[in-house]
């Protein structure tokens, strides 16, 4: 079974102007029954191709890992499971690829939006690496001006789960960033200056 292993980065929401030229996908979800450990989610995305996919996934949590089991589900099952679904999110995703690196990889940066409004209230990066492979060294330069806060593998307050409640992502932004895990660059332009 698969092991899900990301590396997570909050993000200044400054960086969502800067992303208009990167593919994009469109998400929402829907969490069918979570706990601690357990998530089942319906996910309905439209893809940076185009096309339109429902996927159902279930992660569990198992002593120092996380098993993730993801299938992709006909349109009738994934809008009837919808409609049950809580703890619903939007987000924006888009792909950025590493031109730092020489092994392809793709940075996803996920913006959050409210479902009603449209407004964006929360940015974060996202690296998916094989099971055991350490953090990167150096965050790429398109990312590093933007970094609020290196998420640890082990902090579950960065769960879409729980980002998916506004407030709670909003105080959770406002905590990281009245803290001292580093400079947003709005406050190193005023420096500069």
């Amino acid at each position: 079974m698969p092991t899900e292993h990301e590396y997570k980065y909050l993000l200044d929401m400054d960086i969502a102007g800067t992303l208009s030229r990167y593919p994009q996908s469109v998400i929402r979800q829907g969490y069918l029954s979570t706990s601690d450990s357990m998530d089942l989610r319906v996910r309905h995305s439209i893809l940076k191709d185009g096309r339109d996919e429902w996927r159902l996934t279930f992660k569990q949590k198992v002593v120092e890992r996380k098993i993730e089991i993801e299938q992709v589900i006909s349109s009738r099952d994934g809008m009837d499971l919808w409609e049950i679904a809580v703890s619903k999110l939007k987000k924006v995703r888009h792909y950025v690829e590493n031109e730092d690196r020489r092994d392809n990889t793709v940075w996803e940066i996920d913006l959050f939006y409210n479902h009603n409004v449209g407004d964006l209230y929360f940015a974060m990066a996202e690296l998916e690496l094989p099971e055991g492979s350490p953090p990167p060294e150096e965050l790429p330069d398109f990312l590093q001006k933007f970094l609020l806060f290196k998420v640890p593998l082990t902090d579950d307050r960065f769960l879409n789960k729980r980002l998916g409640d506004m407030g709670y992502a909003k105080n959770l932004y406002k905590e990281i960033r009245g803290t001292n895990y580093g400079h947003s660059h709005e406050e190193e332009k005023e420096e500069s200056i």
